[in-house]
Formats: structure tokens, C-alpha cells, sequence
């Protein structure tokens, strides 16, 4: 019975891709087509095109809302390794490049950001109030960061930010999960 299980899961898995891949072209040719309609732009017509654009950010806030527990955990290996001095140079590029891009995400995900492909501002209370949790989180643990980059961090500093990370990992994981329910069904 356990290897049934597991080709089924598997079947549902790519039937959930494939699926997935269907909804995004549909939704990319029903884009298409209001952009080339001849003829003044009605009311549905508008709300048709508003509600596309929306669906096709719902795969991108997925994605980048999983990248933030990753980004968590760079910061904490990259802090580490810069303040024990190895490859000091290249680590601490990523501990900086990490802390940026983590606060420019969540920004993101809240405010919306076309150039993350990100289209509009989050509307949902509940997921809103989450990535304020989440920045609550992240200020100090940014801050704590910043102090590693500029040498004034030490081996206590390093201790909190591992310390820190596990609520912030905990609600990243959080917010991926409410945003995936949020957006794979957004009916």
C-alpha cells in the first residue's frame, strides 16, 4: 500500500502542476485578448483585466514568500561565517544582499512591486497583519546583521541572531502558507 500512496501523491503532484500551468496560460491569453480589443473599454472589460493582473501576482507572492525562510537562514550562516572570519569578503556580500532582499520582499508582498512582478497591494487584513508580525521580527534581526557588516558585531551577536531566527523562520513559514491559501485558490 505505501508505494500506491506514494505514485498517487506523485500523480497529484504533477496533476497540481499541470493544472497550475493551464491557469496561467488562460489567464495570460484572456490578458492578452483585453489588451487587444477594438473599442472603448467597458466596465467589465476593466474588471476583467484588474482581476487577471491580480491572479497572475498570486504565483510570484507564493514564491517569494517561500524565499523568505531561505533568506532567514542565509543571513544567520552568512553572519556567522563573516564574523569568524571566513571568506569575509564574499559572506558578508551575502549577509548584505540577503537582509536587502528580505526587507525588500516583504515590502513587496505587502505594497506591491511590479519589478518583483508583484502587481498589487496586498487587500487581505489577515495577511497583512502577518507580515507585520514578520517585520516586527525582521527589524531587530536586520539591525543585528548591520552589525556584523559593519565589524561591530561579535560572537554574542552572531548567538542572537541564530537565536532570533527561529521565530522569524517560524513566521515566514507562516505567511507562506497563508498566502499560498490565499492565492493557489483565489475564488
Amino acid at each position: 500500500h505505501v508505494s500506491g500512496d506514494i505514485n498517487m501523491q506523485k500523480s497529484f503532484k504533477g496533476l497540481g502542476r499541470t493544472i497550475i500551468a493551464r491557469v496561467t496560460q488562460i489567464s495570460w491569453i484572456v490578458a492578452i485578448a483585453g489588451l487587444c480589443a477594438v473599442g472603448p473599454a467597458s466596465a467589465q472589460t476593466t474588471t476583467l483585466e484588474t482581476q487577471v493582473i491580480e491572479d497572475s501576482s498570486g504565483g510570484q507572492r507564493i514564491n517569494l514568500s517561500g524565499k523568505l525562510r531561505m533568506l532567514s537562514q542565509r543571513i544567520v550562516a552568512s553572519a556567522c561565517y563573516a564574523q569568524a572570519g571566513i571568506a569575509v569578503e564574499a559572506t558578508s556580500a551575502m549577509l548584505d544582499a540577503a537582509t536587502q532582499e528580505f526587507a525588500q520582499i516583504t515590502d513587496a508582498l505587502e505594497n506591491g512591486n511590479p519589478d518583483l512582478g508583484i502587481n498589487s497591494v496586498e487587500s487581505r487584513r489577515r495577511t497583512i497583519a502577518t507580515i507585520g508580525r514578520l517585520n516586527l521580527l525582521r527589524e531587530p534581526f536586520s539591525d543585528l546583521a548591520r552589525q556584523v557588516l559593519t565589524g561591530a558585531g561579535d560572537k554574542t551577536v552572531v548567538m542572537e541572531i541564530a537565536t532570533q531566527s527561529a521565530p522569524l523562520l517560524e513566521m515566514a513559514q507562516l505567511l507562506v502558507t497563508r498566502i499560498s491559501a490565499q492565492y493557489a485558490n483565489p475564488g
